[in-house]
């Protein structure tokens, strides 16, 4: 519920004057009921006050019919538009660490399933708030005509809604179903793009996949979502049939209760009719209600930060002023993935290094040795599990870990290469200088640049490395680190990397961290660590290994 407080506290003008405009349109619909009711009653046609009042009130309910719907769209509109962004601001709030243990498959489903059923349901707060005032302003016209009526007919929609509950929560465990079907959906889906190569290779394992993963996950989903569609055709002709109900009830019984007149009764059908179309809006919202509910559930479930605990302040981009730095401590620093409590889990650390402004520094080791690890922790993206990191002194808490993170550039292994080049001020970068870095870079006969943004990303493997290179040297930050950058270039540009690349960047006083297994470049670093088994160690010069070709990791 917090979640939704907070969306409404955002819209809370918004809403305030919708709400009054649909309060004036559903009244002046309402008084044109009456007056049509009143005309017929007395038998002459003649409207109170006349045609150019009738006109008049006709045309005032047109003019704030539309100013009320289109201000309940924009608060829906808006709604939404909060609950995305809130909704990817908050993944990104989330420790990384958090976010990979819950895999990426859950992400992508909470992101386009269920902020789509979400968006759905807030999206469905203007066609709620203007029939349910439609509705409300029809009763009180009710009551006046008849007190017994009006009784009678609530009794018979409480009764009808009663019966649309118990299908709504067939369709809710219906809906849960189809939610954690999704999730293996997506989680097929990724298996199709991150594992192609391996399913076109073999064509046994791509018909186990087709038949037996994909296949049966997809059949459940069809299969639910019909029933859970055929569940919500007979909630609304089970409405219709409610309010006929109603209807019937109201002209059979007028002759055996006295006082009932025929303006009552005229009024009451005409009332009843002009309340059909919103009481069936109503009724009809309760699904998408009900697939909104569930979508919550699945983001409270999840481990993502709470919102108490995010703040929207903390996440504008802090600047990072590489002036602003001398030394980067790390004095003891470990790191155990969570959740491992047996005793061969891998634990990274203890780790103790000084890194200052002009230094290049080598990391090396085996695959599974921790360079990785190391590289998500000393950017900042994992949390120390002991010892403690210090800039300048400051230690490195919660509260200033952004802005710890802001004086790293990184290219991972696993990088992902955005199409926008960004210069460190956050704006799009010059373009003389893109096409510059372009042409250094070889790229320039393969990718244009046009206000920053580049023509195409589709490149091979090795030239991707190389524009995510022009993206961190654009970003300009005062620390790179580079994760086996080399090792899908070809010679040339790997000579280029290590003999001009990165001595540039330590002439302009960048701290350079550089994960490689080129060993013959190591002479070129300040330093030099080793991993083995998560604990690294300083190689003194003589100590360099001159031929021993490193593995990536």
């Amino acid at each position: 519920m917090s979640l939704i407080r907070a969306l409404y506290q955002r819209s809370k003008v918004l809403m305030i004057v919708a709400l009054l405009a649909n309060v004036l349109s559903a009244t002046l619909g309402v008084v044109l009921i009456a007056m049509i009711n009143q005309s017929v009653a007395s038998g002459d046609f003649h409207f109170t006050g006349g045609i150019p009042l009738f006109v008049a009130l006709a045309l005032a309910l047109f003019v704030s019919g539309i100013v009320s719907q289109d201000l309940l769209n924009r608060l829906g509109a808006h709604i939404v538009r909060e609950l995305r962004l809130m909704m990817v601001r908050r993944v990104l709030a989330t420790p990384l660490a958090r976010i990979e243990r819950m895999g990426g498959h859950r992400i992508y489903t909470l992101l386009t399933n269920d902020i789509g059923n979400l968006s759905w349901a807030f999206g469905m707060v203007p066609v709620i708030a203007m029939n349910a005032m439609i509705v409300l302003m029809g009763f009180f016209y009710l009551g006046y005509l008849s007190p017994i009526y009006l009784a009678a007919t609530v009794t018979l929609i409480v009764v009808g809604v009663g019966g649309t509950q118990l299908l709504l929560r067939r369709m809710r465990g219906l809906f849960e179903e189809n939610r954690r079907r999704f999730d293996e959906l997506y989680r097929h889906f990724g298996a199709v793009v991150h594992g192609g190569k391996e399913l076109r290779i073999n064509a046994l394992r791509e018909r186990h996949f087709l038949d037996r993963m994909l296949g049966p996950t997809a059949d459940q989903l069809f299969h639910t979502g019909l029933r859970s569609d055929l569940f919500g055709i007979v909630s609304n002709n089970w409405n219709n049939l409610m309010l006929f109900g109603i209807l019937g009830t109201v002209i059979f019984s007028s002759q055996w209760i006295s006082g009932i007149g025929l303006d009552v009764l005229v009024g009451y059908v005409l009332t009843l009719i002009y309340l059909r179309g919103p009481i069936s809006s109503l009724v009809g919202a309760l699904p998408a209600y009900t697939r909104g509910q569930v979508a919550m559930k699945q983001f409270e479930d999840l481990d993502l930060i709470r919102l108490e605990d995010w703040r929207e302040g903390d996440q504008a981009p802090p600047q990072a002023d590489e002036s602003s730095w001398s030394t980067l401590s790390l004095r003891d620093v470990t790191y155990r993935y969570p959740g491992n409590d047996d005793e061969f889990a891998f634990r990274l650390g203890p780790l103790s290094l000084d890194l200052e402004p002009g230094e290049l520094v080598f990391f090396i080791g085996g695959n599974g040795s921790g360079k990785s690890t190391f590289a998500k922790l000393v950017t900042g993206l994992y949390q120390p599990t002991g010892g403690e990191i210090r800039l300048d002194g400051n230690p490195i808490v919660e509260e200033n870990r952004k802005w710890y993170r802001n004086h790293f550039t990184a290219v991972f292994s696993d990088f992902y290469l955005f199409s926008q080049v960004l210069a460190s001020s956050g704006s799009h970068g010059e373009d003389d200088q893109v096409v510059a870095y372009l042409k250094r870079l070889c790229l320039d006969h393969k990718v244009e640049v046009q206000d920053g943004a580049l023509s195409t990303t589709e490149l091979s493997t090795g030239q991707r490395k190389r524009l995510a290179f022009l993206m961190a040297y654009m970003e300009d930050r005062p620390i790179f680190l580079f994760d086996e950058w080399a090792a899908d270039q070809d010679p040339i540009f790997r000579e280029i990397f290590y003999t001009e690349l990165l001595p540039e960047l330590r002439r302009r006083g960048k701290a350079v961290l550089v994960i490689t297994h080129d060993d013959r470049y190591f002479h070129l670093a300040d330093r030099l660590f080793k991993f083995e088994n998560g604990r690294p160690t300083q190689l003194a010069m003589g100590d360099r290994p001159e031929t021993t070709e490193m593995a990536a990791g």
